[in-house]
């Protein structure tokens, strides 16, 4: 039986613009089989090119954040990588990166490129608030919803990952919530029931 939503022990993790957040203009090329980094699959690493090249322009530079999720390949810090593994998340395939700030001339490299290897069927959907996909009116991959309910006997215990219902939801586990939260105050972590995408 899913646990009651109240006491769920994972929450959704986003990072969400705000005005003075820079934002990534170009993100890398990518081979067209590996040009949305959303599916789970492991990538293999010969197939990628690194270090792999971003660029932020005049008008989106600002404060950098922790993590670029709404990209074909997301970018994370260095530190925010290092603080999950620290946690024991291990499912992480991190490819070497570059931020090009454009009108600066600068180049940081304590960013890389991270892929969130494995999906999960998590949601407790009998009692969760949702919409299939219009596409395929299938709860798989791109289901809409307006309240989630974890059920947490499917999870068995991951820490960090994707949702095969709904690709762009990462969840990670509370251990790893109260690690991360005091050290990127920039994150947002937000109860399931409380979440709408």
């Amino acid at each position: 039986m899913a646990e009651d939503a109240d006491c769920s022990t994972y929450y959704v993790l986003a990072c969400f613009m705000r005005n003075d957040g820079a934002d990534i203009t170009t993100p890398p090329k990518l081979p067209a089989k590996y040009d949305v980094w959303m599916t789970g699959d492991e990538i293999p690493e010969s197939e990628i090119s690194t270090p792999l090249e971003y660029a932020i322009e005049a008008e989106d530079e600002g404060m950098m954040l922790p993590f670029f999720d709404g990209l074909s390949a997301p970018l994370m810090s260095r530190e925010l990588i290092s603080s999950l593994e620290t946690c024991g998340v291990d499912n992480l395939q991190v490819f070497d990166a570059k931020v090009k700030i454009s009108d600066s001339g600068e180049t940081l490299d304590s960013y890389a490129a991270v892929n969130i290897v494995g999906l999960i069927e998590a949601a407790d959907l009998a009692a969760s608030d949702y919409d299939s996909s219009p596409l395929t009116n299938r709860t798989q991959y791109s289901t809409s919803f307006d309240s989630l309910t974890v059920d947490e006997e499917k999870v068995n215990g991951a820490l960090c990952f994707r949702m095969a219902e709904s690709v762009s939801i990462i969840l990670v586990h509370q251990s790893v919530k109260d690690v991360l939260e005091p050290l990127f105050p920039r994150l947002s972590f937000i109860k399931p029931e409380d979440y709408s995408n």
